[in-house]
């Protein structure tokens, strides 16, 4: 937790789309981490909420999916207009933000 909140406070710091998309990104980060240590350990307590991923993913197929996703993210992002950039950021971080909270780990990207 502390780590998002150091990543939030230090993209308040540069543009806001700038910004938006760097919160985005570490977002999805925290989220892959979290997911990758459940692959490790073959979802014995939990299982993926994403459909696209399937219940259990395998690690590779998990940072392939986030790979692929995050650089969609930054071709759009490049390709918006400003003000739109920030946009997607936000919404996005969103996304995130709501796939980190509701996986009801008791730390959030540890």
């Amino acid at each position: 937790m502390k780590l998002i909140v150091l990543v939030i406070v230090l993209s308040a710091c540069t543009y806001t789309d700038t910004g938006s998309l760097v919160t985005s990104v570490a977002l999805q980060t925290c989220d892959v981490i979290q997911t990758t240590k459940d692959t490790r350990t073959g979802w014995k307590t939990r299982m993926e909420n994403n459909p696209i991923l399937g219940e259990a993913p395998s690690t590779s197929k998990l940072i392939t999916y986030n790979a692929v996703t995050m650089a969609v993210e930054l071709v759009v992002w490049k390709i918006l207009p400003p003000g739109y950039r920030t946009v997607l950021g936000v919404s996005w971080s969103g996304v995130s933000a709501y796939a980190l909270i509701s996986s009801n780990r008791k730390y959030i990207c540890y």
